[in-house]
């Protein structure tokens, strides 16, 4: 999956360079590549894995028990849910923050 991943991004890079995008992709496939790997590692855990937004740097939280028993994935439940951890990037934090999560 590596070779395919590479592949696609060398192609993003082409349409971001002809269109002045600003922003690279490769920290977004080195992302992408790690998230292939934990789901070939585990199918049932790879969900549970944190991520850095590329955005604002913050790594997202740890749910507080494994995604595979979070048998209610509405909406509600998803704005609802309590996290174990904090991600933190530039001082900006999730705990107390805004309606982005940015603080």
């Amino acid at each position: 999956y590596n070779a395919e991943i590479d592949n696609q991004t060398e192609y993003m890079e082409v349409l971001r360079r002809d269109t002045g995008y600003p922003v690279s992709f490769a920290e977004a496939a080195e992302m992408f590549k790690g998230w292939e790997n934990d789901k070939h590692e585990d199918i049932l855990t790879y969900r549970d894995k944190t991520h850095k937004n590329l955005f604002t740097g913050i790594v997202s939280p740890v749910l507080t028990k494994p995604w595979v028993k979070l048998l209610d994935d509405s909406l509600e439940t998803y704005l609802g849910m309590e996290y174990v951890e904090c991600g933190q990037a530039n001082g900006r934090t999730r705990e107390n923050g805004d309606a982005n999560g940015l603080h």
